[in-house]
């Protein structure tokens, strides 16, 4: 498509752009094609006084999502840039107030880039335009604005890196409840590079910094000409901005994916909403192959442990980390993960929990309710479940024996009282599954619902503060003694193929165990404890964030 005189009008715009006497690089990307030599000529002979001028010809046509991905990947943690598209207009002040807004929220929690449009839509919602009223001072918002889109470039980095691990037969970017899902869906999703990033954000809660001077104006103004959004000329979105946008408070608001506000640097309720969707999407996804899904809870406690248990499976069975959820205490930990394996189901469900809570306190108990109101919710709407823990070690996967044990069982247990002197079997709240059928559903609600109340009575109480709560009624023992109450069947796995962590210390179970399927890293208190046994016996595979070779 021959789009010189556009790319005219943008390049002049640059010409007679305020770069404040800065040193400017700027590289113009053209497709080569039939149509393409008048453009590349044009500006190749175009002058820019003071701005280093490179022009990159791609060999071929690489669409519109392509040249975003193509367009720059950053190598610095401090290299700002700016991609813009040749169906836009600028301010000539537009680089004066990004600049000063990069100096001002460059260390923003969450901050994914910041743009010069002007906000137009909110997509979770009635699939109309709507505008987010608050004028004259920057805000943070959830969906990304991509005319004249300045990315922070570790998260543009990242971005890219996760971009470039998805596999398209297994990895879907629809997010269930956005109309920009709707857009993917019904163009055929080639040229949108903007739900890759829609996606993204939502992984891992980023925002995009926008300003409105003024209702009619945008430091960056969308043409709309003809071309891959809009089959005729449809006139400039806005006029470009006069007087530049003066207010740089030191506090951001923030708005969510349903325009709703959002307090401080909390997840946004329409995120929420969407976070569960996505979760709930990918584990049918995986049960609807693997008859159930791993589930796996972590926080930033754990990370490192996640990470070893992850690398243990790249030599056991790469299949489980497929089928897979991993659910995570806070985005931080969220972006520490998927920076370190980014194909993986990873998804949010925040709590102020973000540390390791030692066994037997209130904030242990708390977090463990958070998490059994997942599995209830994954149980109810019809997936099978099975629970696993970072902190296990594999010597061979299990997932074929559990896929057939699935298939008449309503829940498969480990035990963690054996070979520990007990006569009565305990379930391992870390190593159990459940068939979601209507028995084991009401079943479930019945345990999440005692948990819950059991739970309340001690919201507020002088244990919450000292320590351990005693006599306290964990998880396992509530799950153990309701399932033994009712006729749900339970089969409990032959201790050699779950062990827990009494093996370590039990001569006597090694000997009849001497290498468990899977070793549960338990009955020891503390993460370097745990890590340190771990190294001991040769079962821990993370050396400065990177798996170790096989061959070591």
């Amino acid at each position: 498509m021959n789009r010189t005189s556009a790319v005219a009008r943008v390049l002049e715009d640059i010409k007679n752009s305020e770069f404040c006497g800065d040193s400017i690089r700027l590289e113009v990307h053209v497709d080569n094609g039939v149509n393409s030599m008048e453009t590349i000529n044009f500006v190749k002979n175009f002058t820019l006084p003071g701005v280093e001028k490179v022009v990159k010809v791609n060999p071929d046509p690489l669409g519109l999502a392509g040249a975003w991905f193509a367009a720059f990947n950053p190598a610095l943690s401090n290299e700002r840039f700016i991609i813009l598209e040749d169906d836009i207009r600028l301010s000539p002040l537009w680089y004066v107030w990004l600049k000063r807004s990069w100096v001002v929220y460059g260390d923003a929690d969450g901050l994914a880039g910041i743009s010069l449009q002007g906000q137009t839509l909110i997509p979770y919602g009635p699939s109309v335009k709507r505008r987010i009223r608050y004028r004259s001072q920057p805000f943070l918002y959830s969906l990304v604005g991509s005319i004249g889109f300045s990315p922070h470039p570790m998260v543009w980095r990242d971005f890219l890196h996760w971009q470039e691990s998805l596999d398209p037969t297994w990895h879907s970017v629809v997010v269930p409840g956005l109309v920009t899902s709707d857009w993917w869906v019904q163009n055929g999703s080639r040229d949108m590079w903007t739900q890759y990033f829609i996606f993204y954000s939502l992984k891992i809660n980023l925002y995009t910094l926008y300003v409105t001077e003024k209702v009619s104006e945008a430091l960056a103004v969308h043409c709309r000409l003809h071309g891959v959004h809009f089959k005729e000329d449809a006139g400039a979105d806005f006029e470009a901005v006069r007087a530049l946008p003066k207010q740089f408070p030191k506090k951001l608001v923030r708005f969510g994916w349903g325009g709703e506000r959002v307090d401080g640097n909390k997840e946004s309720r329409s995120g929420r909403y969407l976070q569960q969707a996505l979760l709930l999407h990918a584990a049918k996804q995986i049960m609807h192959e693997n008859s159930f899904a791993y589930l796996l809870f972590f926080n930033r406690g754990f990370i490192h442990h996640t990470m070893n248990w992850i690398c243990n499976m790249e030599r056991i069975d790469r299949q489980v980390l497929k089928y897979t959820v991993f659910i995570s205490s806070d985005f931080y930990t969220t972006r520490e993960l998927l920076r370190f394996r980014p194909m993986l189901f990873i998804f949010t469900r925040p709590t102020d929990l973000t540390e390791t809570a030692s066994f037997g306190t209130y904030n242990y108990y708390k977090l463990v309710h958070k998490r059994i109101d997942v599995q209830n919710m994954l149980l109810q709407e019809g997936v099978n479940i099975q629970i696993i823990e970072s902190d296990h070690i594999w010597n061979r996967s299990l997932n074929a024996d559990l896929r057939q044990l699935f298939v008449n069982r309503s829940i498969i247990a480990g035990d963690e009282s054996a070979f520990t002197g007990q006569q009565t079997k305990k379930i391992c709240g870390g190593f159990y599954g459940i068939s979601s059928s209507n028995s084991t559903r009401n079943f479930f609600q019945n345990y999440y619902d005692r948990y819950s109340r059991y739970l309340h009575k001690f919201h507020g109480h002088a244990s919450q503060r000292t320590g351990r709560i005693k006599g306290f009624e964990d998880d396992q023992m509530l799950l153990t003694r309701l399932v033994r109450d009712s006729s749900i069947d339970i089969h409990w796995l032959d201790p050699c193929l779950y062990a827990n962590g009494n093996w370590f210390v039990n001569d006597k179970f090694k000997k009849t165990c001497p290498v468990p399927s899977i070793l549960h890293n338990n009955f020891i208190v503390g993460n370097n404890l745990k890590a340190k046994r771990a190294r001991f016996e040769n079962m821990w595979y993370l050396d400065d964030n990177t798996c170790r070779l096989i061959e070591e």
